[in-house]
């Protein structure tokens, strides 16, 4: 059975690796610093569950991406979990309001993460 592939759109290389450290016993695991970088290899390639951060490099957010693949029926039914430092109660507002599946602020516990993705797609 192909293992289920998870994309981590994160500018934070640190936030990377801790993720990839996480994850890739599990799953096919790949990060990206920016939305370009991500719907370069997604729309090629897409994934079983999105990791985001509202932060990215360049000119596209991580709500912007979530609000972007939610209102297409493609793509409508991958899970997107925000795991973010933007912390307010109007940023986790704004994050379900642009569709994310999940919400966290960081800092959030590995088992927490793993827990959220097993509710998703399992392992």
């Amino acid at each position: 059975m192909a293992r289920k592939k998870i994309y981590v759109l994160e500018d934070d290389f640190l936030s990377q690796l801790t993720f990839k450290r996480l994850l890739e016993k599990y799953y096919d695991f790949k990060a990206f610093s920016s939305a370009d970088a991500f719907y370069e290899v997604f729309y090629k390639d897409q994934c079983d569950l999105i990791i985001l951060d509202i932060s990215l490099f360049g000119k596209t957010n991580g709500l912007e991406v979530t609000a972007d693949l939610k209102k297409n029926e493609k793509y409508k039914h991958i899970p997107v979990i925000c795991i973010t430092a933007h912390a307010f109660q109007k940023d986790k507002v704004n994050a379900l309001g642009a569709g994310v599946d999940e919400y966290f602020a960081k800092p959030v516990t590995n088992q927490l993460v793993m827990d959220t993705i097993k509710k998703y797609i399992g392992q």
